[in-house]
């Protein structure tokens, strides 16, 4: 139903290279610093419309049951 979160290990950062380190090394540290920016982000939205869907969803379950339960089973003070 929903995509899995990244792990913790992805999500780690990595330490920076040092400051004699070639520009491609650098660009690639800057690349793989954006992707873990990018992959929080995406855990973040997933665990909002995670939560979001389940609250919606569950209230409608609870709705179901509990008009269910009224029809089959009405509280003596509810029957007139």
């Amino acid at each position: 139903m929903f995509k899995p979160l990244w792990s913790s290990e992805a999500l780690a950062d990595i330490d920076p290279p040092p400051r004699t380190a070639s520009y491609d090394t650098k660009l690639k540290y800057r690349q793989f610093r954006d992707e873990i920016q990018r992959r929080k982000q995406f855990n973040e939205q997933l665990k909002a419309q995670r939560d979001t869907y389940w609250q919606t969803s569950n209230n409608r379950y609870f709705q179901v049951l509990t008009d269910t339960m009224l029809r089959t089973n009405p509280a003596p003070w509810l029957v007139a």
